[in-house]
């Protein structure tokens, strides 16, 4: 009976490792600076933060899911692309560090032809609740609370900076001219999406760096469905009849 419940963890464990996206996720960090702050009677920092104060977060996104396009033959749309998000403002004073999104979490890429179009990569997405939310002293909330990313957009007016309508592998921050972060904190409607009466934090994005994270060797899965075997066929054994 142990070597049984040993293999069944084994199959545990392969199958999680299995259980992906449908592409590798591709993950950013950033910096930048406060550049506005609005208050609103459900998100609130009554003066705690304000411009110029410096921003660093993170931003994860799945270029593998399909997209459909919108009115705009030029614009696609990818819901559930946007995977995760992070910020934290002012050096600890607001800090938001999510789960997988859950409210509204899209991918929005504008690859247009022709000025005064442009292109445009656009990530939107919030949770309810906030996951690892830290709020300055004397800041004001409403619940049920939401906190998202009303839009992280890199923009460029010259239209060269992407390719086609397919959410990109790889950003290059000095391909787009126009960079920011708008988020959002305001009481989630019942039903649907949006924030209702939001409070509002502009920032800019000053610089982008891309994460590289370890991903299981082939050889790694090759051994684990070997000891699988192994211990299945021992199971197997020691539960024969004599």
């Amino acid at each position: 009976m142990r070597l049984t419940s040993i293999a069944c963890v084994g199959v545990g464990m392969l199958v999680t490792a299995r259980s992906v996206h449908a592409g590798p996720l591709v993950t950013y960090d950033f910096t930048g600076t406060v550049t506005k702050v609005t208050d609103s009677s459900t998100f609130a920092l009554h003066g705690a933060i304000s411009a110029g104060t410096s921003v660093t977060g993170s931003f994860t996104y799945d270029p593998g899911v399909a997209g459909f396009v919108t009115g705009n033959p030029n614009v696609s749309v990818h819901p559930g692309a946007a995977i995760k998000f992070s910020v934290n403002i002012g050096g600890g004073l607001l800090v938001w560090d999510s789960l997988q999104l859950n409210h509204d979490s899209d991918v929005v890429v504008a690859n247009d032809a022709t000025a005064p179009d442009f292109d445009e990569f656009l990530l939107t997405g919030g949770e309810v609740p906030p996951s690892g939310l830290v709020l300055p002293p004397g800041a004001t909330i409403a619940e049920p609370f939401v906190l998202t990313v009303a839009e992280l957009f890199l923009i460029d007016p010259t239209l060269t900076a992407l390719a086609d309508q397919s959410i990109p592998t790889s950003l290059d921050i000095s391909a787009f001219s126009k960079r920011g972060l708008l988020l959002w904190g305001g009481t989630a409607p019942q039903t649907g999406g949006g924030v209702i009466d939001p409070g509002m934090i502009l920032t800019t994005i000053d610089t982008l760096t891309r994460e590289t994270s370890a991903v299981p060797e082939p050889s790694t899965l090759v051994i684990s469905s070997i000891l699988i075997g192994v211990f299945g066929g021992v199971a197997a054994v020691r539960r024969t009849p004599k």
